[in-house]
């Protein structure tokens, strides 16, 4: 449990199978500038609501090649995450009930989610918000079997929102849908 403000000029990488909870006390937002990347593991977002645990982007997964190593970033509270969130082969954001949403200017050019390759996201009872204009990116990544899934809810601030899922990969003039 990293229960205080974590600061400074880099990102945060979580490796190894176990559990690291940011939270559990503190009520300061995180301030540190760079990305939060889960390799493998969990990390449990654990401030009260609307207190900030990443302070940037936020990319789950991906680790381990073909055989991804699994990936998991768990929310205890809403409102937690300031920049995107990029969920590859292997990673999963649940959101355990909870709420998230996204503020364009801090999206720094990013799509506010992204799937690769085989990403999960799972709101429970809980509900991502895209803002107006916020779009989903959905890349297969060239694996096999690797389906995206967003189990859950979505809110669509007013105005127009994109969903651009890239095709299936060709095997003998075949397109496999992931």
């Amino acid at each position: 449990i990293l229960s205080g403000v974590i600061s400074g000029s880099g990102g945060l990488t979580k490796t190894g199978a176990g559990s690291l909870q940011l939270g559990g006390g503190s009520v300061a937002d995180n301030t540190y500038m760079g990305t939060t990347t889960v390799g493998a593991g969990e990390l449990v977002l654990a401030k009260p609501s609307g207190v900030t645990a990443v302070p940037s982007h936020l990319v789950i997964g991906g680790a381990g090649g073909l055989f991804a190593t699994s990936a998991t970033a768990r929310q205890f509270n809403s409102f937690q995450i300031l920049g995107s969130v990029t969920v590859s082969r292997g990673g999963l954001w649940d959101l355990n009930g909870f709420a998230e949403g996204f503020t364009p200017a801090l999206l720094e050019g990013h799509p506010p989610l992204t799937l690769n390759g085989g990403g999960s996201v799972h709101t429970g009872a809980g509900i991502v918000y895209l803002p107006t204009g916020g779009d989903v990116v959905v890349n297969p990544s060239g694996v096999i079997g690797a389906s995206s899934l967003i189990s859950g809810n979505l809110g669509l601030d007013p105005g127009p929102h994109h969903f651009n899922v890239s095709s299936g990969i060709p095997i003998i003039g075949l397109d496999i849908p992931e």
